[in-house]
């Protein structure tokens, strides 16, 4: 089973949109506790449900390395980061995962300028699909609620839309 590391930002969005618990049948979803922390603050949506799930083993919050790899020390652009974000970086660059699942800007940003594969909520229904794994429609319910409750630019919202589907097949989840 392919494992992906995700941000909180991205974890409220696939909540809201109703694809959080696909994302948890198909892939192995880990987060840093920082992460797990701010979905799981008081107040923010979903954040009983991610307590339920993860005391349901559902997903696994681990602890970054106490190391920060040599890449984040490197580069200014994590500096801007937010704490969650850098664990998330640092976790990934422990081999945590297959792959980041961000909404950040800023971590999509690193991540693309340091070949560090990642995607974003917005994508997720179009891999879903693209593995077969949610209908059409489903696909076009679960893209809309995202861009109703995201915040993307134009750029990241044509990508979305238009990308080729062997650009997802990294993304496919193993069967």
């Amino acid at each position: 089973m392919k494992s992906l590391i995700i941000d909180a930002s991205s974890a409220i969005l696939l909540y809201k949109s109703g694809l959080f618990l696909d994302l948890l049948h198909h892939y192995r979803v880990l987060c840093v506790e920082r992460v797990f922390a701010e979905m799981t603050r008081s107040g923010y949506t979903g954040a009983d449900t991610f307590a339920r799930l993860y005391r349901k083993r559902k997903f696994k919050v681990i602890q970054p390395p106490d190391t920060v790899p040599h890449l984040l020390l490197t580069t200014p652009a994590p500096a801007r980061l937010h704490q969650g974000e850098r664990d998330t970086l640092t976790a990934f660059l422990d081999d945590a995962a297959d792959f980041i699942l961000t909404d950040d800007g800023r971590a999509a940003s690193f991540c693309r300028n340091a070949n560090i594969p990642y995607t974003c909520a917005l994508l997720c229904p179009r891999i879903l699909y693209h593995a077969g794994l949610i209908s059409p429609s489903a696909c076009s319910i679960h893209t809309d609620s995202i861009l109703a409750i995201g915040r993307y630019s134009k750029s990241v919202v044509a990508y979305a839309l238009e990308c080729p589907p062997q650009n997802l097949d990294f993304f496919i989840p193993a069967a």
